[in-house]
């Protein structure tokens, strides 16, 4: 089997290192992980037994432990803020970066994501949630809300490719739309000179190429990870994660519509036609009914988290359409600003001690998500986990060599 560690090329440096005139000893390690690298040594501590046998412990920070809705938010509408420019604009930047990068895709929600998991609630008091929703008013000012997709998020969500559901996360067109351009230039050329090159013949979208990337790594490496109700971790996990207030973050992607229902003749199609719909003129979708934009044929989509939908007046199917616009719905739950708070506490019954940072509200430092080790709570918890993990497997702190058994979450 292929070493997924260089963990020996690491440990014979140090020991061609010499102190005192004596060579260094060097057998194992302990790992130190931020964000995604959590899933990476996780992947990796469970195939690769040999490998395995020489982490003494792992200590998390920041980890995405089953994923994050905010992957999703991204690659539909882009980056927030300044990394924008830098990482993707809107959701024509991200689709053509994304559905070419294994890594990026495995953030996407795990199968046992659950938005609204609290450590600190029981299990009944915390029934799976699912992440991706559309909301509206109806004419009595009542929130209704519907989950877009089903518990089968890679069939429902990642690798739909139907028109209708316009909350899957990909659109073909935008995948590798520099590379359509090209290929019908060399197969144009090629005509000319009576040729008939590969790419031709090539019967295979981009689509599917993005679908066999998520089923065959995507799918591969969360499943490993997570397998029913039963996750992998090394057994010696120390682990950290915000649950910051100020940090808001994705834990569930809203479609929210707050503009109402707009009514559009089918004989005067310009969005500039359209008007209000007030309440009471129009029968909306109240919460024992299946709203019409469920299934509704998307007329524009802005790749910034805004979406029109046109759907068929059951009322007046002869005459007019309504249209209804969605928007991303801003994140409101705590977190780091990228792994929101559900996520990252998902580890606590696989941990020696998790920790939990929920910034000023409790007199902590505050942190984002990629700098989060700049903050000085964040390396005090790291530096406490490794001496533990030290402690728990050394022979000269245990008597035993093995580590005692302790699971508990603390707030520093």
């Amino acid at each position: 089997m292929k070493r997924l560690f260089i963990l020996e090329e690491i440990t014979a440096g140090y020991r061609k290192m010499t102190t005192a005139g004596k060579n260094l000893v060097c057998e194992n390690v302990i790992l130190v992980t931020h964000s995604m690298g959590g899933l990476v040594a996780r992947l990796a501590a469970k195939i690769d037994q040999e490998g395995r046998q020489r982490i003494l412990g792992v200590a998390h920070g920041v980890m995405p432990a089953t994923g994050a809705a905010t992957a999703y938010k991204r690659t539909r509408s882009g980056f927030e803020g300044a990394s924008a420019v830098i990482l993707g604009w809107d959701g024509a930047d991200m689709m053509a970066t994304m559905a070419y990068a294994a890594g990026p895709l495995e953030l996407m929600p795990f199968p046992n994501y659950n938005a609204n998991f609290d450590p600190y609630q029981t299990p009944e008091a915390t029934p799976r949630k699912h992440w991706l929703r559309a909301c509206h008013q109806d004419g009595r000012n009542n929130e209704i809300s519907y989950d877009l997709g089903t518990k089968d998020f890679m069939g429902s969500i990642y690798l739909s490719d139907e028109e209708n559901v316009w909350w899957r996360l990909m659109k073909e067109e935008l995948i590798n739309p520099a590379g359509k351009e090209e290929r019908a230039k060399k197969i144009k050329e090629a005509r000319k000179n009576g040729k008939v090159i590969a790419a031709e013949n090539d019967q295979t979208t981009d689509f599917d190429k993005f679908a066999l990337l998520m089923t065959k790594t995507v799918q591969k490496t969360q499943s490993e990870l997570s397998s029913g109700e039963v996750d992998y971790y090394h057994p010696v996990t120390y682990a950290h994660y915000a649950a910051d207030r100020e940090q808001k973050s994705f834990n569930e992607v809203c479609w929210r519509n707050t503009e109402g229902f707009y009514r559009l003749s089918k004989n005067d199609m310009p969005l500039d036609a359209m008007r209000r719909i007030t309440p009471g003129s129009v029968p909306l979708p109240h919460k024992d009914e299946t709203p019409d934009y469920l299934l509704g044929k998307e007329i524009s989509d802005d790749l910034l988290g805004k979406v029109t939908l046109q759907l068929e007046d059951k009322n007046d199917a002869a005459y007019h359409y309504y249209s209804a616009t969605f928007k991303i719905d801003k994140p409101r739950e705590p977190g780091d600003g990228t792994v929101p708070a559900c996520s990252g506490a998902a580890p606590t019954k696989y941990c020696r001690q998790i920790f939990r940072h929920e910034g000023t509200a409790k007199g902590q430092p505050s942190y984002a998500h990629v700098p989060s080790y700049n903050s000085p709570i964040a390396q005090d918890v790291t530096v406490y986990s490794v001496i533990r993990i030290v402690m728990e497997t050394h022979p000269a702190f245990s008597a035993k060599g093995q580590p005692e058994e302790m699971t508990t979450e603390e707030e520093p």
